[in-house]
């Protein structure tokens, strides 16, 4: 199961927002083999003192509900889990084993975040005089992709920029932008994952990796690039692909 985590600099940046538009997009778009179809979510609110969890679709269709967005944007179910953060041991765990039948998730709410630890971190960050809450200072910097408004000084966000920054505006977003770098992402990590696992002393068959190629439908080029920055060497090469 894939799992994409949107986290923010605050409340009412936009996560529900953008977490919406994605699942509709994998859902309805014919988005890339690797996403698969069957798409739901995990929404975490914060609480002092109580911890709850429901799927409840009388609960969470409420109308102007974050929960109700995501189950209109084609999520197959969504769990609302209420927490303090240091219980969410005691939530997240029951959520992911009733949504383990799902191809992917996506993951709302910071603190959430870095307890699932997902394939993909989205972080959203905005140009408002707010300072960051101490669970996004420490997601912004474990994260793939920063989106940020466009009169925001990206110098600032980070000293050590190792994400892609791209312009953000909730209405105007480009979204084909934000999808792409996602979806190249989230097949870098399957494919080294995938080379990882299957070779031997450093070394994988010619066969191997052009099933792998097959498998995340990708050009044999990036599995061979893929190979080479990982020092791996390729053995019995018989089909010419790498």
């Amino acid at each position: 199961m894939k799992i994409i985590g949107i986290g923010g600099a605050h409340s009412g940046i936009g996560k529900t927002t953008l977490a919406s538009k994605l699942i509709n997009h994998i859902v309805n778009e014919k988005a890339e083999k690797i996403f698969g179809v069957k798409w739901g979510a995990i929404k975490y609110s914060r609480t002092d003192f109580y911890s709850s969890l429901t799927n409840d679709e009388s609960i969470l269709s409420t109308k102007d509900k974050d929960t109700a967005r995501l189950l209109s944007s084609g999520a197959k179910e969504v769990y609302w889990i209420q927490s303090p953060p240091e219980e969410l041991n005691e939530t997240i765990p029951i959520a992911l084993e009733k949504l383990s039948y799902l191809d992917g998730i996506v993951v709302e709410g910071n603190s959430a975040i870095d307890f699932i630890k997902p394939n993909i971190i989205v972080f959203l960050h905005s140009n408002k005089e707010i300072p960051l809450k101490k669970t996004a200072s420490s997601l912004i910097n474990k994260s793939d992709l920063v989106i940020h408004f466009t009169n925001y000084n990206r110098e600032n966000i980070c000293s050590d920029n190792h994400f892609d920054i791209i312009t953000y505006d909730i209405n105007s977003l480009d979204f084909s932008e934000f999808f792409s770098i996602i979806s190249n992402k989230l097949i870098d990590k399957e494919l080294k994952r995938l080379l990882i696992e299957n070779n031997n002393e450093n070394k994988i068959t010619c066969s191997k990796a052009n099933e792998i190629a097959k498998l995340l439908s990708i050009p044999h080029k990036r599995v061979g690039d893929m190979i080479n920055s990982m020092k791996i060497k390729i053995t019995k090469c018989e089909l010419g692909c790498f």
